[in-house]
């Protein structure tokens, strides 16, 4: 399915303006789950998940996407033409 996949992931630098651990996914048909590829706890967690747009360059929150719609937070699901911004955070 990775193949299939048409979209991007961001992360915003400290020195951009962005948030550490904070992500932008674009795109759709596609599940995405998160392995840790540093030291620290083994595990990674969806925090905070928001749908929404773009608006003169400020994010705008469409919709919170609660633990129904992430398994719990552990699997990020990414529906046709939308664009997600997502928090992580690990955890033993």
């Amino acid at each position: 399915m990775v193949g299939l996949w048409r979209g991007w992931a961001k992360s915003l630098a400290e020195s951009e303006g962005g948030v550490p651990g904070e992500y932008y996914f674009a795109g759709g048909g596609v599940r995405i789950d998160f392995t840790p590829n540093t030291a620290g706890p083994g595990n990674v967690g969806l925090g905070d998940v928001q749908q929404g747009n773009f608006v003169n360059g400020e994010w705008v929150v469409a919709r919170q996407i609660a633990g129904d719609d992430d398994a719990q937070g552990e699997i990020l699901i990414l529906r046709p033409y939308t664009i997600l911004r997502v928090t992580l955070y690990r955890f033993p």
